[in-house]
C-alpha cells in the first residue's frame, strides 16, 4: 500500500484470545486495537481513520510513535554542551512533537515480526530536525496472551542529544467511538501536574491535584465531571503532564480507565516518570474506522513520557541522552473486563 507514495505496510499482531493489532510501518501507527467486550464481541478501541490516505497528513498523531521528542518544547530551542540548537516551531513558536517531520511522519523499518510482536527501526540523522546527533531507535509491540500490549521503546545516538519518545494514541473503550470518553470513569496515581502557560508551556511549577479537583484523579471519577473546569478551559479540556512516582522501575496500574456500559477495563504500566493526558479537544472531523465522524473528545490519550521541556529548559535534564548510554522505557497497556 502507498500513502502519500510512499511504500507502508500493515501489521496485524494477535493473541490467542482473539485480540489484534493493527500497527503501519508509516510512524508506527497504531490504527485499531480490537478488544472484547462484556459480551464477547470485538470491537476496536482506539481511534483510527477509515481511508489509510488519512495519515499522510494526520495532525492530530493519532496511533503515531513521537521523536524526538514528545510534546512541546518552549521557545523551540534548547542548549546542550554550551551550544543552542533551534528547532522548527510548528506550534505558536515552540516545536511540537519532533518539529515538521518528526518520528510520525518516518516509514520505519520491520526488523523483526512473529504473530504477536513486531520490532521496528528508525535512524535519524544528525541536525534532523535541529536535533544534535545521529540517533538509531528501535520500538517492540508485544501483544501477550493476557491481553496486555506492551510497547519498548531503545536507542542510542553518537552525540548527546534530546530523546523523549511516546504512542499517541487516542483510548475509547465504548467500542468503534459508540459515544464518546466523558462517561467512561478514570483513575490516575498522581499527586501533582505541572503546570503550563498560555500555550501549554510548562513554567517549572508544579500544582498539587488535592489543591484543584479537575486534576485530581486519585478517586476514580468520570472523566466528563470537570470537563468544563475553569483550570482546563485554556486548553479546552485536559491536555496535562501527570507526574507519576520517579523510579525506572516499572509503575504498576498509573491509569485506570473503565466504560461501565461495554465492561471494559484498561490500566497502564509504565516506566516513565510522567503521562500527558489528551482528551482529544481539537479533533480532526474525519471518518473513523467504522464510519464516524472524529468529534471533539471522542477519544483520550494517555502519553507515557518524561515532563516536556519548559520555560528556562526547565526539564531538559530528564530528556537528555547521551553517547555512553541507551534509551529504554516500557509501557503497557492492558485490557481486561471488570
Amino acid at each position: 500500500m502507498n500513502i502519500n507514495d510512499k511504500k507502508v505496510e500493515v501489521i496485524t499482531l494477535t493473541n490467542i484470545n482473539g485480540m489484534s493489532v493493527e500497527i503501519l510501518t508509516l510512524g508506527g501507527i497504531i490504527r485499531k486495537i480490537m478488544v472484547a467486550d462484556k459480551h464477547g464481541n470485538f470491537e476496536n478501541v482506539v481511534l483510527g481513520y477509515e481511508d489509510y490516505q488519512e495519515y499522510a497528513e494526520n495532525p492530530g498523531y493519532l496511533g503515531t510513535i513521537i521523536g524526538r521528542t514528545s510534546g512541546r518544547i518552549g521557545g523551540a530551542h534548547f542548549t546542550l554542551n554550551g551550544v543552542m540548537y533551534k528547532l522548527p516551531g510548528n506550534n505558536n513558536g515552540n516545536c511540537l512533537h519532533g518539529g515538521n517531520i518528526g518520528f510520525d511522519k518516518k516509514i520505519w523499518t520491520v526488523e523483526n515480526l512473529e504473530s504477536n510482536s513486531v520490532t521496528l527501526s528508525l535512524v535519524s540523522e544528525d541536525g534532523e530536525e535541529g536535533f544534535p546527533g545521529t540517533v538509531h531507535v528501535s520500538v517492540i509491540y508485544t501483544l501477550s496472551d493476557d491481553n496486555s500490549l506492551s510497547i519498548t521503546y531503545t536507542g542510542q545516538t553518537d552525540k548527546k542529544t534530546l530523546l523523549n519518545l511516546t504512542n499517541h494514541s487516542y483510548f475509547n473503550l465504548s467500542g468503534d467511538v459508540k459515544e464518546n470518553i466523558l462517561d467512561h470513569t478514570l483513575e490516575l496515581k498522581s499527586n501533582f501536574v505541572a503546570e503550563g502557560d498560555k500555550y501549554l508551556i510548562p513554567t517549572g511549577r508544579l500544582i498539587d491535584v488535592s489543591e484543584v479537583s479537575a486534576f485530581d484523579f486519585k478517586v476514580a471519577k468520570k472523566i466528563g465531571k470537570d470537563i468544563n473546569d475553569e483550570a482546563l478551559k485554556l486548553a479546552s479540556g485536559y491536555d496535562h503532564p501527570f507526574l507519576l512516582e520517579k523510579s525506572k522501575e516499572i509503575k504498576k496500574d498509573c491509569v485506570i480507565m473503565i466504560c461501565e456500559k461495554s465492561g471494559r477495563k484498561m490500566t497502564m504500566d509504565t516506566t516513565y516518570d510522567a503521562v500527558v493526558i489528551y482528551s482529544s479537544n481539537f479533533p480532526t472531523y474525519k471518518k473513523l474506522v467504522g464510519g464516524k465522524i472524529f468529534e471533539k473528545h471522542d477519544g483520550i490519550c494517555f502519553e507515557a513520557q518524561q515532563l516536556p521541556i519548559g520555560k528556562d529548559e526547565c526539564n531538559k535534564s530528564d530528556s537528555i541522552l547521551k553517547s555512553e548510554q541507551e534509551y529504554n522505557n516500557t509501557t503497557i497497556y492492558r485490557f481486561s473486563i471488570i
